[in-house]
């Protein structure tokens, strides 16, 4: 754990300390102590286990084998998306993109209905074409039946 970092972890167990800090029981230095120590043995602790084992011995792009040697970031080479003329056409057609898109309509679902559809007898149907023949609307007709009134509507376009 560098230098750094256990300056950071000791300045956040300082800033616990303040919040914890009642003067009724206690010396403000003896909680910041507490804190500050525990905040940096945990940082050390949480370092050194298994689950963070590959940060901790990763190198750095600004590492270098040998002094005179270059560092991994100069020896890599820079990307397309580095350019900066590249950065602004990408980002030109992405907006134009964007202006124009639209999102696909979602698809309907069937509604599943909780009454099995009923099939009607063939003199059904035709009691109620007939009761609309007759002057009676759809909705009477459909309902003598015991139809929706859809179904009446339906039966009448397929009759004509």
């Amino acid at each position: 754990m560098s230098h750094e970092d256990q300056r950071q972890e000791a300045l956040i167990g300082l800033f616990e300390a303040c919040r914890a800090h009642d003067p009724s029981k206690g010396d403000f230095g003896a909680i910041a102590t507490v804190c500050i120590r525990r905040k940096v043995w945990s940082a050390k602790y949480k370092q050194q286990s298994h689950r963070h084992r590959i940060l901790t011995e990763a190198v750095g792009l600004e590492h270098r084998k040998t002094p005179d040697a270059p560092t991994i970031a100069e020896r890599l080479p820079a990307g397309a998306a580095s350019d900066p003329a590249m950065v602004i056409e990408l980002r030109d057609e992405l907006r134009e993109r964007a202006a124009n898109y639209r999102p696909p309509r979602p698809r309907r679902k069937p509604n599943p209905s909780p009454i099995p559809a009923r099939r009607y007898t063939p003199e059904e149907i035709a009691t109620a074409v007939r009761l609309v023949g007759e002057g009676r609307t759809q909705r009477e007709a459909a309902a003598a039946i015991g139809a929706t009134h859809h179904s009446v509507q339906r039966w009448l376009r397929e009759a004509a």
